[in-house]
């Protein structure tokens, strides 16, 4: 995932490794609302904001038949 914020300006990016479960939870983050319980995303709005923001090592994700892991750097898709 890469984010610009002016804030940001001359920081270094940082890979992580985003998936389909972070958007609705980013979303209501930057709209200033909660996350329902158990929803399993995360926000990514910490990244605009700070350059060392924790954040899960790996997203693993399914599409149909599809199966894959990412850890930002390399992804496996079987």
């Amino acid at each position: 995932m890469a984010g610009w914020s002016p804030s940001r300006v001359g920081r270094t990016i940082r890979s992580v490794a985003p998936g389909l479960a972070d958007v609705m939870p980013t979303i209501l983050d930057l709209a200033g609302l909660a996350a329902p319980a158990g929803m399993t995303g995360s926000s990514l709005r910490p990244f605009l904001d700070r350059d060392d923001a924790p954040f899960r090592p790996a997203t693993i994700g399914r599409c149909e038949w599809q199966y894959g892991i990412a850890d930002g750097r390399w992804r496996l898709c079987w």
